[in-house]
């Protein structure tokens, strides 16, 4: 009995503290400053309808519902593929709430795709391995979405799509979120994940760690988002852009700031917001703090 109660216990604890994590993946980086066309501390960036108390709204309506999602994964016992569906269902659910809180503002619809999928995969890793690390996370990702998306795509080729992300896919071939997801967030497990342990391990500045992250996302990631809002011209300009940044020192030098600045300037007029880059960001910052979570829960049973 008493095994079971503090079961009960470490479950509610870990669910709470998953929201957690969630929450505080999210609006660090609303509050990540400065950024290219992006909602921040200083600015709206290219958006007129949005600002961080929206994020916030947005954020307290969706946290407890992604953090359902890691529940339903830590208590699947069936193959993963089988969950995946089940996920997208509570995302459309998700996203209402998303939209009831923010009156009919998109903040979040791409990070409920995103970061339902990853907590419901390190819910998996939880249940099997007894720990969440990265590598473990993506690899599940892959195995739960890769064959449903694969028959996405399928049928979406016999169509011109229905939204932003589903005609660039038609019209240029780029799979966006979807491809991220079906085959397993390499930037994230091979490249962002690894560089922010490692830059906190050199007890660099948060914000600073934040700032760079981003533009290694902006300069590899193909963003659907920009693509949308101007064009594939663009958006490989914008790439450019970034690692020229980050070849200045990047965020970790004043000289890289200002440049990020003046980008953030120069996106305003083009209407370019790099917002594919950011959810990945959100996502390192959650997969970063979730392979902590364990020790976190241990020292307060």
């Amino acid at each position: 009995m008493r095994k079971k109660i503090y079961d009960i216990i470490w479950e509610e604890q870990l669910q709470r503290g998953v929201a957690a994590e969630i929450s505080q993946a999210l609006m660090e980086e609303v509050y990540t400053t400065p950024k290219p066309g992006l909602v921040d501390r200083e600015d709206t960036g290219a958006h007129t309808d949005m600002n961080c108390q929206t994020f916030q709204k947005s954020t307290e309506a969706i946290a407890e519902d992604l953090a359902a999602m890691f529940e339903a994964g830590y208590s699947w016992e069936a193959d993963p593929k089988t969950l995946f569906p089940l996920l997208r269902e509570r995302g459309k659910k998700t996203e209402e709430k998303m939209f009831v809180a923010t009156g009919g503002v998109n903040t979040h619809k791409g990070i409920i795709f995103t970061i339902g999928i990853l907590a419901a995969a390190a819910g998996i890793s939880l249940r099997n391995y007894g720990k969440i690390e990265s590598e473990d996370v993506c690899r599940i990702s892959l195995e739960m979405t890769k064959k449903e998306l694969e028959q996405d795509l399928r049928k979406l080729k016999q169509s011109s799509g229905i939204t932003h992300g589903e005609k660039i896919y038609c019209h240029l071939g780029e799979k966006g979120v979807r491809g991220l997801a079906m085959s397993g967030y390499p930037i994230l497990c091979e490249r962002t994940v690894p560089h922010m342990k490692q830059y906190i391990a050199n007890n660099r500045d948060q914000n600073q760690i934040n700032v760079q992250i981003l533009l290694e996302i902006i300069g590899e990631l193909t963003d659907t988002n920009v693509i949308s809002r101007t064009s594939e011209k663009e958006m490989r300009w914008l790439q450019t852009e970034a690692r020229a940044i980050l070849k200045t020192g990047g965020a970790f030098c004043a000289e890289g700031l200002q440049k990020v600045r003046e980008l953030n300037q120069i996106c305003i007029r083009k209407n370019m917001s790099p917002g594919g880059a950011a959810d990945l960001l959100a996502a390192t910052i959650f997969l970063c703090r979730m392979e902590t979570l364990m020790e976190r829960l241990k020292s307060i049973t």
